[in-house]
């Protein structure tokens, strides 16, 4: 073999390892991203630090109220982590299964853990979230699927998110 191919070939090995240390280290701030937001979410004690993860212009879906939102103040006027109504009973406010990521998408799978709204106590909710980061690393769209109790949610009297979608 002489030596021009072989310095190719072994500048061809260089140059994957590269890129797959670039694709691990990608993918391991992303995760790096979830665990600090998920934290931050669980604990629900520093509202200012939570909205940080998100990009001011985030648009933010729940499928299942039918709740459409842009922007982040429109953001946390719907969350009001501030509102005396609320009540943690648990030590935190979700917990996280299942976790995973793939370029700048976060999946997570869980449940909202028990908590008091008012008088009323509700039981714990599963969710789903999908969301999307741009390459700052900042939330720029959310996708929750919550099942939330009867007593949350008017089902039969709630926005209808199946009209947002766009038929070609």
């Amino acid at each position: 073999m002489s030596a021009g191919k072989k310095n190719s070939q072994y500048s061809l090995f260089w140059l994957v390892i590269l890129l797959l240390g670039c694709t691990s280290s990608s993918s391991e701030n992303l995760t790096d991203v979830a665990e600090r937001y998920y934290q931050t979410y669980a604990e629900r004690s520093d509202f200012d630090t939570f909205l940080t993860f998100y990009d001011s212009t985030v648009v933010f879906e729940d499928i299942v109220s039918g709740v459409s939102l842009v922007g982040v103040s429109e953001l946390k006027e719907f969350f009001n982590w501030e509102n005396p109504d609320f009540k943690l009973i648990d030590s935190v406010s979700l917990v996280v299964e299942e976790l995973y990521t793939d370029d700048n998408t976060i999946i997570s799978k869980g449940y909202f853990t028990p908590f008091q709204w008012h008088d009323t106590t509700y039981e714990a909710m599963h969710f789903t979230t999908v969301l999307t980061l741009n390459d700052k690393g900042k939330i720029v769209k959310q996708v929750d699927w919550i099942n939330y109790p009867n007593l949350l949610l008017d089902y039969q009297n709630r926005a209808n998110s199946n009209l947002w979608i766009k038929e070609e």
